[in-house]
């Protein structure tokens, strides 16, 4: 019995081990997101600001208020 025991562990991480190997893997895979749309807002101070200046940084808009 014991033997059966250690046997399903075994095969159990040995299971678990090779699902854990994949992983990274399919989390590495690129997903490609639409471009976002190209914007122009104004600054506090005046100064024009352009979606484009933002390529591949992550850019929060608040329009708090409006």
């Amino acid at each position: 019995m014991v033997m059966n025991c250690h046997l399903i562990f075994r095969v159990s991480l040995l299971l678990v081990s090779a699902a854990a190997a994949f992983l990274p893997a399919v989390a590495a895979e690129e997903k490609s997101l639409p471009a976002a749309p190209a914007w122009q807002l104004v600054d506090l101070e005046g100064k024009t600001v352009k979606g484009a200046d933002f390529k591949g940084k992550i850019v929060v808009l608040n329009f708090w208020a409006t």
